[in-house]
Order: C-alpha cells, then structure tokens, then sequence
C-alpha cells in the first residue's frame, strides 16, 4: 500500500526507506499496543510524514541493541532513515510519526482516489482523505 501510494505521488524514491519506516511502527503498535492501528501517509510540499496511531499512551523508547538481540532495532533504523520522528500524544492513545525529505510537489497532480485492500492482519480498509492524504485503519 505505502509503495502504490508513493508511485501515485511520484515520490518512487522515498519507497524502501518510507516502506521500512511504515513496517517498523506497525510493527511496534500491533505487537506492544492496544486500541485500534491506523496508518497515514502525509504528503506536503517538501515532506512524506508517515504517521502510526494506537490506543495505547505509552511512549516507545529506542534502545541499542546488541549483536545477539532478536529485537531493539526497529526505532534506531527510524531514526536513521527519518529526517526527523517522534511521538505526539492524543486523548485516545498516542501518533507516532516519521519525516522525511521529498522533492517539491507539483501543482494539481494529486488526484483523489479510493480503494481497499486486505492484509494477513486481517481487513485494512484503506481511505484517501484528500489527494494528500491517505489513511490505513488497521483491526
């Protein structure tokens, strides 16, 4: 999904740091969270922010982790990809998001669509706000 919703913004080549982003903070809220997971991808004139909300306002920490850890890394590959991350608290849980860098947006080539699709989490409805704008509820 992140990467047919790139290729429809022109910004193919944000995909695998963007597609990794996006796997890692799913990936932290379906494991250590509560509530419903939803995914939104932002576009704006010069950035893509990928952006995770869940139930849970718990705050995720990054750690090092070490050569023998099966885990510990995903927030650490965030901020090495990302321009900049971090976590925003709401009254139903918290957002975490990611930044990153983008070429310029040009003027009308954002179109509005709508589609769905289904993942081994189950159903994902996939919803397109506005042609800047695509959000993933995930059950």
């Amino acid at each position: 999904m992140t990467g047919e919703r790139l290729a429809h913004w022109r910004l193919e080549e944000l995909t695998f740091a963007a597609e990794l982003i996006v796997s890692e903070l799913v990936t932290n809220a379906v494991r250590h969270a509560c509530g419903p997971v939803s995914l939104r991808l932002i576009r704006t004139e010069n950035r893509l922010i990928c952006a995770v909300s869940d139930g849970s306002s718990t705050a995720p920490h990054m750690r090092r982790a070490k050569a023998g850890d099966e885990g510990g890394r995903g927030l650490f590959l965030v901020a090495q990809f990302a321009a900049r991350w971090g976590t925003r608290h709401t009254s139903d849980g918290k957002i975490i998001w990611a930044e990153l860098l983008a070429p310029a947006a040009e003027t009308g080539t954002l179109p509005l669509t709508s589609t769905a699709a289904h993942s081994t989490h189950g159903h994902v409805a996939t919803q397109w706000a506005t042609g800047r704008t695509a959000r993933t509820d995930l059950p």
